[in-house]
């Protein structure tokens, strides 16, 4: 009668802990390690053409992309100011302005090529916008 309870309660705290194992592995969070969070800016392209021209940039939103699904899940108010602003190609143009969630750019006068402007949180989360500019 010991053995056959001592064999009883190792399979129910067997199958206890499988049952746990299910549950714990089978349930996801709202963001994995595939998740990366991405700042979303309006507008993500602008052309510029011509003497004195500039766009204004805004970040809007924080989205939650997961990279193996391709899906996104667009979260707002999750933005960490102060923002930090950067262009790939400061031949080209300049962030001239920030304030809050906006950045002015501001063209060269003659230029001509493509800059990409950055920006960056301070929880870590980038986003990008392209800027297309002729002469």
């Amino acid at each position: 009668m010991r053995n056959e309870r001592f064999v009883l309660s190792c399979f129910i705290t067997g199958i206890a802990a499988v049952a746990a194992s299910v549950f714990f592995l089978g349930c996801e969070t709202a963001t994995t390690d595939q998740d990366v969070a991405v700042l979303q800016i309006q507008p993500q392209t602008a052309y510029l053409q011509g003497e004195g021209t500039s766009v204004l940039f805004t970040v809007t939103a924080k989205a939650y992309v997961d990279v193996g699904q391709g899906t996104s899940t667009t979260l707002t108010g999750k933005i960490y100011l102060p923002l930090q602003w950067s262009v790939s190609r400061p031949d080209l143009g300049r962030i001239a302005q920030e304030t809050g969630n906006q950045a002015l750019y501001v063209k060269v006068p003659g230029t001509e090529g493509q800059n990409v402007v950055n920006v960056r949180d301070q929880g870590g989360s980038e986003g990008m916008a392209v800027v297309n500019q002729q002469p």
